[in-house]
């Protein structure tokens, strides 16, 4: 067994243990106070003998050790077969002595509680077999008057006792299991909301900043491909494009691994489009197939850019009063269509925004949502006419979508 897997099972049997100690303690306390009850009563009426005392004085160790020390040495004390034993020996002797019926039943009960609780059930019916016959034996001492049913009825309580302690422990450290794995499931969840809080932020910032950078530098090298520089500024450009573009990728790669153990890629196009609509105050349809939960990490990253690309495109530009959003998985490719009710868009501004010059001054517009979706070898069509709202489609090919 690995190092871990071990520290995992001591941590499962401490829990398990401390689970209990209030019970436990209680226990030990009802048994010390019989005891000094029993002591005073005895004392009071004169028959306190020095036998009796030195009994008392060996039983109250077996209680206020467990009491003082359970969180610490619980796991010691309920496994030690000699200590079990001897306290079964002492409470024998306690119940042999005590000249009272009812101390002698509150005592043996305790115990017996304190068996099942502390060893499990099968080994506590064992330890209560003697002390439930010495009860029954103890209450019909006086020949003269017998009390069978009511020995017999004790002693079956200090039987149903043990039981009743046994499931009072296994509820207890059931219990305790439970709310291990709530912190342990919370736990999760708070981090994997805060790996998500960082790939969102990552995504908002560096990430699209990089890709703003990579289409500049495409930008750049296309013009200086057709302009009069030297050979050596050209490949000094062509080498900051590489190195923006390397970038670009390593980031990609830590939002997918920061994303991995979040939303699926359907749950989270359907929040964003959610948190858009209550940003933007447009009322939204979103339907989105649940197969696109298999979607890659990096596909579903570059999907929600276009997404997030389209909707703002509504917001800023369409004056639309309601967006339908539309994500299947088909068969042969995955489609993302978004269609607003807007002003609409003409075709020649739908080519426009196509041009490098559409990355002029930072505004990348359709262009980036095209460059996005060929990463993945993937086409974007924008249709629409002037007053009937505008259609973006988003197609990845099947194979090209998996292999990215």
């Amino acid at each position: 067994m690995a190092s871990s897997e071990v520290r995992a099972v001591d941590r499962e049997t401490a829990a398990a243990v401390e689970a209990i100690g209030s019970v436990v303690r209680l226990l030990c306390h009802l048994r010390m106070a019989v005891l000094a009850l029993s002591a005073v009563t005895a004392f009071v009426a004169g028959g306190l003998t020095g036998g009796a005392l030195l009994i008392t004085a060996l039983a109250v160790p077996f209680s206020y050790v467990p009491a003082r020390t359970w969180d610490r040495r619980g796991e010691h004390l309920s496994r030690s077969g000699i200590l079990l034993s001897a306290d079964l020996v002492i409470t024998a002797i306690v119940i042999a002595v005590m000249p009272d019926f009812q101390p002698v039943v509150v005592y043996a009960a305790a115990t017996v509680a304190l068996f099942g609780a502390a060893v499990g059930l099968s080994l506590a019916l064992v330890m209560a077999a003697p002390i439930a016959l010495l009860v029954l034996v103890s209450v019909n001492a006086d020949p003269q008057r017998p009390h069978w049913a009511v020995g017999l009825a004790a002693a079956a309580a200090v039987a149903v006792l043990a039981w009743a302690g046994s499931r009072i422990g296994d509820g207890l450290r059931a219990q305790a299991r439970t709310a291990r794995s709530l912190r342990l499931v919370q736990a999760g969840q708070a981090a994997t909301l805060e790996r998500v809080r960082i790939a969102r932020d990552l995504h908002d910032t560096v990430a699209g900043d990089l890709a703003g950078i990579v289409l500049l530098t495409k930008a750049l090298n296309r013009r200086l491909a057709d302009a009069d520089v030297p050979a050596e500024t050209l490949l000094l450009a062509q080498r900051l494009g590489e190195a923006c573009e390397e970038a670009h990728q390593g980031t990609r790669v830590v939002l997918g691994e920061l994303r991995r153990a979040s939303d699926a890629p359907n749950l989270m196009l359907e929040t964003t489009c959610r948190q858009w609509a209550e940003r933007a105050g447009v009322a939204i349809d979103v339907d989105v197939d649940d197969h696109v939960a298999d979607l890659s990490a990096a596909l579903a990253d570059d999907l929600r850019s276009i997404l997030v690309e389209a909707l703002e495109n509504v917001r800023k530009h369409a004056g639309a009063t309601r967006v339908t959003v539309r994500v299947a998985l088909e068969e042969d490719c995955v489609r993302l269509v978004v269609t607003d009710d807007g002003r609409g868009i003409g075709p020649g501004e739908a080519a426009a925004t196509s041009a490098p010059e559409g990355a002029v001054d930072g505004h990348f517009g359709l262009l980036g949502m095209r460059e996005r979706a060929a990463l993945h070898g993937g086409e974007l069509v924008v249709t629409g006419a002037p007053g009937e709202g505008t259609t973006v489609t988003v197609r990845f090919d099947h194979e090209k979508a998996g292999a990215a």
